[in-house]
């Protein structure tokens, strides 16, 4: 810069004035009017650059800019994180093939014979639970105590009850372990928690071997529960934590193909080692074996980098990128605070100023952070979530209630397990592919009628070939639309409350595995014979008719940006929240009902008024000019910065600024908008 003196004014030449854009003061004026001197112009301008620049970019960023969002080495994270899902399978499967019928298949034999005892003889003959109860227990004699689960317990006619009650003691511990787990995972890292839960599995696994009490048993099967679940748990995010945003969803769906691969695992391990000690002592090893992949799955960088340790993230974007091909990050992160997402000092002092600055009116309303039990006084927020909660509970009930139920469609168990098994390889395929071009509610809903009607038909259906056709097809509509489930879901809650209300979902899954036990053992007690099936596939099958036309009420939420506030939640209203059908009908109903894809369009967020300081008799004027400028121009950057952060996800806290006074919402948001500039983004043009 070069200056002409003009008798005591400086004048700023046209190299100088280069360096001015509005895009940095947006709002203030032209500062060279504003009597301030040029070099203070100028060192305002580069102390916002240099602030601007140390702001740092966030996680996805960094993947989809340098890294790479899905390259060899995500690809060797992914598939090493995605082998725990084998064991994983075999694991809350086990009982499948351990809990045969004994007397169908005619693993006991009458003690005196036909011409002494013509009863049991019958009996024998056509293997009949009902039958089989009236006879008395001298009558008969088990042939291999040893080797079922229900003949060594004695789990038949008056005990049949407790034979289903090994999986629901195992879901049990699967829902204490989704929420244990999950705390300790954020607080300790997912790499830990996932191979310390396998360790867990294969130890409770294995110490079922050598038990004689059911009780006993009953216990271990809860806690190894709870270790699968934890499992579970870490094996997705350690798979897809290191992926970029436009390959996570798809990852996360087909992360189930290495649970297909774990089913298949148990078929071969129930035909090889028939017994059930035979089964439990191959899960167990099968788990133990997973620890080896210790050193070749790391752990979380995105979790390194939430909790601080911010070169370590580096050093393992840096790992991946030489594998990928790619260069490491060459810009550096940015700080995250408390609330967990990407921001500055700077940034969130801003936003505190422009707080303080909003005046007395703003400042008297308290800030209270934004809660489920909060957002649940919104009607249509809560009703999204109890529909929600039945469509996952009914999702894991079908599920697993197929599997536990195949036993009485009265076809060969390992076939029909392998049919249905088969099944969910497509569905998931479709489902990662149709949630793109169908919507998301669209084919969620789809796949729960699919299933629904699959059940019902396999109720009904007088011939075994045909009903286990039905539960594959079952099977089908259900492994897809449950795979859907968490993508949807997190898209139609706001970032505040997202996390609380996935954790409630998947406590209400496990509560439909609790219960599908039971129902497969209400088809046993009520039906008898070649009719136990009809109790818990008609079951299944109401059950997810009505959660799918449920989902159907629910708004479609692709092509709208993920919420982070529920002023953002305005953008995605269904049916019921905007009322069509009083403006345009019954048909422009169905048509909201039904779409696709919304056709959003972003919002550009409101000018805001410039903030001019406040004059004091102690304060110079070239100074005070100075002071507005650089604090205007900071507040620029982080407002421009604001917006590429928004933009990236999709959202922007400007729509909190320019909020419609008449919204239903307005309750909520003047509790919510304090807690949601805090623990988020802060506001655009916040300044």
């Amino acid at each position: 810069m070069t200056k002409q003196q003009d008798g005591t004014r400086l004048v700023l030449n046209v190299d100088a004035r280069a360096h001015y854009s509005p895009t940095h003061a947006e709002g203030i004026g032209d500062p060279f009017s504003a009597g301030c001197e040029p070099e203070q112009v100028v060192a305002a301008l580069q102390e916002g650059d240099a602030e601007a620049e140390t702001q740092g970019i966030s996680f996805d960023d960094a993947l989809s800019k340098y890294v790479g969002e899905f390259g060899k080495g995500q690809v060797a994270i992914y598939v090493s994180a995605c082998l725990l899902q084998i064991p994983n399978a075999v694991l809350i499967l086990l009982m499948v093939f351990s809990l045969g019928s004994p007397i169908t298949s005619r693993s006991w034999a009458c003690t005196a014979d036909a011409a002494a005892d013509p009863a049991c003889a019958a009996v024998y003959l056509k293997p009949d639970t009902a039958g089989f109860c009236a006879l008395s227990p001298s009558q008969w004699t088990w042939t291999s105590p040893n080797h079922g689960f229900v003949s060594k317990f004695n789990l038949i006619c008056a005990e049949q009850w407790k034979s289903q009650l090994a999986n629901s003691f195992f879901f049990v511990g699967y829902l204490i372990g989704s929420g244990v787990c999950g705390v300790v995972a954020d607080a300790y890292g997912r790499k830990v928690v996932a191979f310390v839960a396998t360790a867990l599995a294969a130890l409770f696994t294995a110490a079922a071997l050598g038990v004689t009490n059911y009780w006993v048993l009953m216990v271990l099967r809860l806690l190894t529960g709870i270790g699968v679940a934890g499992q579970a748990l870490g094996s997705f995010m350690l798979s897809t934590e290191m992926l970029g945003p436009t390959w996570r969803g798809v990852a996360g769906i087909i992360t189930q193909v290495f649970f297909i691969v774990g089913e298949f695992a148990l078929v071969i391990i129930a035909v090889v080692l028939p017994s059930w000690r035979g089964q439990f002592a191959a899960g167990a090893v099968l788990c133990a074996a997973a620890l080896l992949l210790w050193p070749l799955v790391p752990e979380s960088g995105r979790w390194l980098y939430v909790q601080g340790h911010t070169d370590e993230a580096m050093e393992q974007m840096a790992a991946v990128a030489r594998r990928n091909g790619s260069r490491p990050p060459m810009e550096p992160l940015a700080a995250v605070r408390n609330g967990g997402s990407p921001a500055s000092d700077q940034t969130q002092q801003t936003t505190a100023d422009a707080s303080a600055q909003a005046g007395p009116a703003t400042a008297a309303v308290p800030a209270r952070k934004l809660s489920l039990a909060l957002a649940l006084k919104d009607r249509h927020i809560a009703r999204r979530f109890f529909i929600l909660a039945y469509a996952w509970m009914v999702l894991c009930m079908v599920y697993y209630g197929i599997s536990f139920a195949l036993g009485s469609i009265g076809s060969s168990l390992v076939m029909s397990f392998c049919i249905a098994a088969i099944a969910e390889l497509p569905s998931y395929l479709i489902a990662a592919w149709a949630i793109e071009r169908w919507g998301r509610h669209n084919t969620m809903a789809s796949g729960m009628l699919l299933g629904g009607l699959a059940c019902i038909g396999c109720a009904v259906t007088p011939s075994a070939t045909g009903r286990a056709a039905l539960a594959a097809v079952g099977k089908f509509g259900i492994a897809g639309s449950f795979a859907i489930a968490s993508i949807y879901t997190s898209e139609l809650f706001p970032t505040l409350i997202r996390s609380a209300v996935l954790g409630y979902q998947n406590q209400a899954a496990r509560v439909g595995g609790i219960i599908a036990p039971f129902i497969v053992m209400a088809g046993a007690a009520s039906g008898g014979g070649g009719n136990s099936n009809l109790v818990p596939f008609a079951t299944f099958g109401a059950a997810a008719l009505l959660a799918g036309l449920l989902i159907f009420s629910l708004p479609e939420t692709l092509g709208v940006p993920l919420p982070d506030t529920l002023q953002d939640m305005e953008n995605i209203a269904s049916v019921f929240t905007n009322k069509t059908w009083q403006r345009g009908g019954f048909k422009a109903a169905t048509k909201s009902m039904f779409k696709t894809k919304v056709d959003f369009k972003k919002k550009k967020p409101a000018r805001q008024p410039p903030v001019l300081p406040t004059l004091q008799e102690s304060t110079p004027p070239q100074q005070l000019c100075c002071d507005g400028l650089a604090g205007n121009m900071l507040a620029g950057n982080s407002s421009s910065n604001s917006v590429g952060s928004a933009a990236a996800e999709g959202s922007t806290k400007g729509s909190l600024a320019g909020s419609n006074a008449n919204d239903s919402r307005k309750s909520l948001l003047s509790a919510g908008i304090a807690s949601s500039d805090a623990a988020a983004e802060p506001a655009v043009g916040s300044a």
